[in-house]
């Protein structure tokens, strides 16, 4: 089986045959809901004791986690694979690095901005820390940075316009399906739905791709919020350990990293969505081991 793994047929049978075959599953599956209805946006489990296991048994063990707090989601609208490495690596010629693949620092976000509907969770297992001091995640809640802007008058005009007014989210490549390459995602950046929704360059490109959504009201808010998030909002660091887990609320959080300097730095990234994803892509499962076999036999 390789590193990554597969969407299952039936994700939906296998997440109950998981919960009622697996007490542990179960009460995951229920501290985590209760936790995020309380209005935690993040749990760290600073040592999950999956790391001893070969890499298939780890990530079938990670994908029954990840099972019990959502479904789990394709990497992109072009690859099936369900996680993914987070590590510095070379990209092809003409294309820039992701987050996922240099190590400089990641910018304040909230993943699959460009989507209609993001999922609502996502997880990062620390494989390997970096051991420069570098690489630290960074946290930080919806709540807390409304409640920054709505301490001063310009922040909350900015508020306003942040809340109500449509931003152009910019869809990539590698993101693109029916609409397209080059397309937006019209949404504001601060609910209703999602409580966030935000990542800067996707933005920048969304403004260039469409100017006329580049107004002075929104683009001083945009400007404002950039501000407030690298000069006074409550930022929250924390370096996750070796064998750690971090599940966080990708609707009511932004998150990002410092740079670091450390190339063998290692985490798994999977992002899950509240409702089945019933994904049925045959030409990524065919001759691809069911997980279902993997995970219940």
């Amino acid at each position: 089986m390789p590193e990554g793994f597969y969407p299952h047929f039936n994700e939906v049978a296998l997440r109950m045959t998981l919960l009622a075959q697996v007490p542990e599953l179960a009460d995951a599956h229920r501290r985590v809901r209760e936790l995020m209805q309380s209005g935690s946006v993040a749990l760290i489990i600073d040592r999950l004791h999956i790391d001893a296991f070969p890499v298939p048994v780890r990530n079938r063990l990670l994908y029954a986690l990840c099972l019990a707090v959502g479904f789990p989601t394709p990497s992109s609208q072009h690859q099936a694979t369900l996680l993914w490495n987070v590590r510095v690596r070379p990209v092809p010629a003409g294309r820039s690095a992701t987050y996922s693949e240099h190590s400089g620092e990641a910018d304040l976000h909230t993943d699959s901005q460009s989507f209609p509907q993001p999922e609502e969770y996502f997880a990062l297992y620390v494989d390997r820390a970096a051991r420069c001091g570098g690489g630290a995640s960074l946290f930080l809640s919806a709540d807390s940075l409304h409640q920054t802007l709505a301490s001063t008058a310009e922040g909350r005009e900015a508020l306003g316009v942040l809340s109500t007014w449509p931003f152009p989210f910019y869809i990539s490549a590698g993101e693109a399906g029916a609409s397209g390459a080059g397309a937006v995602t019209l949404a504001p950046i601060l609910g209703p739905g999602p409580a966030i929704r935000f990542r800067r360059d996707v933005l920048e490109k969304g403004f260039a791709a469409r100017p006329d959504l580049d107004t002075p009201e929104t683009r001083h808010a945009f400007e404002f919020l950039l501000e407030v998030l690298a000069r006074q909002a409550p930022v929250v660091e924390y370096q996750l350990p070796d064998g750690s887990i971090a599940l966080c609320d990708n609707h009511r959080m932004l998150h990002g990293r410092t740079g670091f300097t450390d190339q063998h730095r290692h985490l798994l990234r999977v992002r899950m969505s509240a409702q089945p994803v019933a994904v049925h892509i045959a030409s990524f499962l065919e001759g691809k081991e069911s997980f279902a076999q993997a995970v219940l036999s």
